[in-house]
């Protein structure tokens, strides 16, 4: 019987819509052997994940998504870790929670000056990690707006009333923060990257691996950047980007199929880490 494992899925610790609980009962539904919640800025989804466990029979690899600057483009990174220690982790990811409460206040002046009321204390009193789409819930629950696309076409991304910047890591500084905390740094979705210059100065960072399996991959992006990382002896990972309760049938947890033999090699190169941080000249 194959094997599966869904690695990048949203909770609602950060911008997804389900708690780490209801994601295990989907996952044990879709038959995985193993997942990670991958929030943004937040830890608190894999932890909450990896108690229940044992309970769901579901392997959990703790994971964050980092939103990095490239030469002025979005890049996201996705950064995977043993679950041994994460402590360390936990007080990098307080800064950059910081960052997202201060930038959700600049937002909430901005709907402010257009005659919109929303209460920034109550997003950051109820939720872990702050985003736009928190602000788009809001506007959809005051009936500003019908759905997420609407909020934010109509105020939320560059060029419009409420667009606020966020202030990001640089790609080099993330897997530095990621390497130093023994994680493996993976470059997530590249098909979606589409300045083929960018991506090819990508891949030359010290990234660990390459996320190939997404669902808005080509055929031609699979095979792609599977090659790549063969090539390069990188690690190959994958998942459904999973956040919406209601998103299109290909996102949903487990769509991606992806091997639990990829999950195996994120555990040796973990343990290769491990033993070179202990034998450093290899003796």
């Amino acid at each position: 019987m194959n094997k599966y494992a869904d690695l990048h899925i949203h909770s609602s610790y950060s911008d997804g819509v389900l708690p780490p609980d209801k994601i295990m009962q989907k996952a044990r539904l879709r038959n995985l052997k193993a997942i990670s919640i991958t929030d943004h800025d937040t830890l608190n989804g894999s932890l909450e994940a990896l108690k229940l466990s044992d309970y769901y029979g579901i392997e959990v690899v703790p994971g964050i998504e980092f939103s990095c600057d490239f030469e002025g483009h979005d890049i996201h990174v996705l950064g995977y870790f043993s679950d041994e220690d994460l402590s360390q982790l936990e007080k990098v990811l307080i800064h950059l929670r910081q960052k997202r409460v201060d930038r959700a206040y600049k937002i909430g002046e901005k709907f402010k000056e257009i005659g919109i009321d929303i209460s920034v204390d109550k997003i950051v009193k109820e939720n872990e990690s702050i985003g736009r789409p928190h602000f788009a819930r809001e506007l959809i629950r005051q009936r500003f707006v019908d759905n997420f696309e609407e909020a934010f076409t109509k105020y939320l991304i560059p060029g419009r009333p409420c667009y606020v910047p966020k202030e990001k890591l640089t790609v080099y500084e993330c897997i530095r923060i990621i390497h130093s905390l023994s994680g493996a740094a993976i470059l997530a979705h590249p098909g979606l990257i589409k300045d083929e210059k960018v991506i090819e100065r990508l891949v030359d960072e010290d990234f660990d691996g390459f996320e190939v399996y997404h669902p808005k991959h080509t055929q031609k992006d699979k095979l792609k950047y599977y090659g790549i990382c063969k090539d390069r002896s990188l690690l190959i990972t994958g998942g459904s980007d999973f956040h919406q309760g209601d998103s299109l049938k290909k996102s949903q947890i487990g769509s991606e199929k992806l091997s639990y033999s990829y999950v195996e090699e994120i555990h040796n190169f973990f343990l290769k880490v491990k033993y070179n941080t202990i034998n450093p000249e290899g003796k």
